[in-house]
C-alpha cells in the first residue's frame, strides 16, 4: 500500500509542474493581461523562496520526532494547500495589476512552499520503502512515469479540450479563453486531491 500511494503522489508534481510551466505566464500575460515583466517577476520570487525552502524543510523533516514519523506530518500537512493554491492561481479576481502581481505572486510561493513541504519529505521517505537500489530505483520509475504521463495527459487536455476553439475564440485563440484555464484549473486540483 505504500507503495502504491508513493507512485500515486508522484503524478502530483507532473501535474502542477507542467501546468506552470507551459500555461501560467501565458495566462496571466495575455488572457489576465498583467504586465509580462510583473507576472515574470512573480514567478522568478516563487523560484527564488523555493530554492531556499527546500534545505530547510529537508533539515526540518530529518529532525522531526512525531507520533506520525518524521515525514507523514509534512506530507499530511501539504494535502489541501497543494490543490487549493493551484485552483486560486487559475482563478484570480479582476484585479488591478498590483493586486494581481500580489496575488499571482502570493498564491505561486504558497504553492511552491505548499509542494516543498510534500516532495521534500515524499523523496525522502524513498530509502524507508525500498531498501535496496532496484527497489527505489522501480519505485521512482513509476512515480516519474506517473507524474510525466498524467502531466502530459494535462497539457494535451489543455489544447484539445479547454483551449480548443470555439465561435466566440475561432481559429486558434482558444488559448486566450479564460474559462478554459480556470475549467482546467479547477478539474486538475481535484486530480491533485486524489493522488495526494
Amino acid at each position: 500500500m505504500d507503495r502504491a500511494a508513493f507512485t500515486a503522489s508522484g503524478t502530483a508534481g507532473g501535474l502542477v509542474s507542467n501546468g506552470i510551466s507551459f500555461f501560467l505566464l501565458i495566462y496571466y500575460s495575455q488572457v489576465i493581461g498583467l504586465d509580462p515583466a510583473l507576472a515574470g517577476s512573480a514567478l522568478l520570487l516563487a523560484l527564488v523562496v523555493d530554492a531556499v525552502s527546500d534545505p530547510l524543510v529537508g533539515r526540518w523533516s530529518d529532525r522531526l520526532r512525531s507520533r506520525l514519523g518524521r515525514r507523514h506530518p509534512f506530507l499530511y500537512g501539504a494535502v489541501l494547500p497543494i490543490p487549493v493554491c493551484y485552483y486560486l492561481l487559475w482563478a484570480p479576481p479582476d484585479l488591478a495589476q498590483t493586486a494581481m502581481f500580489l496575488w499571482l505572486a502570493g498564491f505561486t510561493v504558497a504553492l511552491r512552499l505548499a509542494l516543498t513541504m510534500h516532495t521534500v519529505p515524499f523523496n525522502a521517505l524513498l530509502p524507508e520503502l525500498a531498501p535496496g537500489y532496484e527497489d527505489r530505483t522501480r519505485l521512482m520509475n513509476y512515480s516519474y512515469a506517473g507524474g510525466w504521463f498524467f502531466g502530459t495527459l494535462m497539457a494535451v487536455s489543455m489544447y484539445v479540450w479547454w483551449l480548443a476553439d470555439t465561435p466566440d475564440y475561432p481559429d486558434g485563440t482558444g488559448i486566450l479563453r479564460r474559462a478554459g484555464y480556470e475549467q482546467a484549473g479547477l478539474v486538475t486540483a481535484c486530480a491533485l486531491c486524489l493522488c495526494l
